[in-house]
């Protein structure tokens, strides 16, 4: 336990170097739902609060991702009081793992998703981003656009297609880069 100005550093560094990670893990947990944004936010205010428990040199990835974790679950258990559907807990506890088994493939593959995200005409990313950054039904979302739920349906099965095929192409280039 320390709180001299090399401690501060350290852990500011180590803090802002895993951000992008941190927000990674979160998002896998919460496929779907909104919230990545607040819980992030919850889970650095926890950090910070307990930075001085954290011995530099000790795994702050490990120890953030732990963390984070129990924030995500908590977060989860307020959705699913208010009524959100929830995927299977054993299903979130795998999904976790993996992600903490191999962290870097995660972040490359969340990386391109972006990029290829990007690359979407407007209305498609409008139509990903209303679907999945949302709390709601299929059906729900489906009547407040004005289109079926079964157009709908087909529509994102064909871009999940089309991202997971731009995804796969960039990380095949970055792989043949290494």
């Amino acid at each position: 336990m320390s709180s001299s100005p090399e401690h501060f550093r350290e852990f500011v560094s180590l803090l802002t170097s895993h951000q992008s990670a941190l927000r990674g893990f979160i998002v896998s947990l919460l496929p779907g739902l909104p919230g990545a944004s607040d819980v992030l936010q919850d889970v650095n205010v926890i950090l910070w609060e307990k930075r001085a428990a954290f011995e530099i040199g000790s795994n702050f990835r490990a120890w953030a991702f732990k963390i984070a974790r129990y924030e995500t679950l908590n977060y989860r258990r307020r959705l699913q009081r208010d009524g959100v559907e929830m995927l299977n807990p054993e299903l979130i506890d795998l999904m976790a793992a993996e992600y903490e088994r191999r962290p870097e493939l995660t972040e490359r593959r969340l990386e391109a998703l972006q990029h290829c995200l990007e690359g979407l005409q407007p209305q498609h990313r409008e139509l990903i981003e209303g679907r999945y950054m949302s709390a709601s039904s299929l059906v729900d979302y489906a009547a407040r656009v004005g289109r079926s739920a079964g157009g709908l349906r087909v529509a994102l099965h064909r871009l999940r297609a089309s991202l997971r095929k731009c995804v796969e192409s960039k990380l095949v280039v970055a792989e043949s880069r290494v």
